[in-house]
């Protein structure tokens, strides 16, 4: 028998990280192993060797140039894929300022901000695994 299955997850506590991005508190919750796979690998696919920019920055803070240059293969790719859904299955365990996120209004002529906190995802999720 699995015991791997049998964790029950009211019990588990994922892991959690805040970071204040342009005046606001984002809080990320990490993804479960199952999602954390899938979307890891979607990543791999869209970013391909960017992604390691992102990761093996030491502190927290990304020039614009360095995020312009990590995000622009998800962008080229965005005519191949359902990008907007696949940042939104990201952004889905992710408060700002302890509240749910509305894409649409969050992140209207606010693109920097979402590329900023989609970083911030990205390493709270898999800096120990592409770091």
């Amino acid at each position: 028998m699995n015991t791997m299955n049998q964790t029950n997850e009211s019990t588990f506590r994922y892991k959690n990280a805040t970071q204040q991005i342009n005046g606001d508190e984002w809080t990320v919750t990490a993804f479960t192993g199952t999602k954390g796979i899938d979307l890891g690998i979607q990543l791999l696919s869209l970013l391909g060797d960017s992604i390691f920019e992102l990761l093996t920055k030491q502190d927290k803070t990304i020039d614009d140039n360095e995020l312009k240059s990590a995000f622009k293969p998800l962008f080229a790719n965005l005519k191949e894929h359902n990008v907007s859904q696949f940042i939104k299955e990201l952004l889905s365990n992710t408060l700002k300022n302890g509240k749910a996120i509305n894409f649409d209004i969050d992140f209207s002529a606010n693109y920097k901000t979402l590329m900023q906190v989609l970083a911030f995802i990205i390493k709270t999720n898999y800096a120990d695994f592409f770091g």
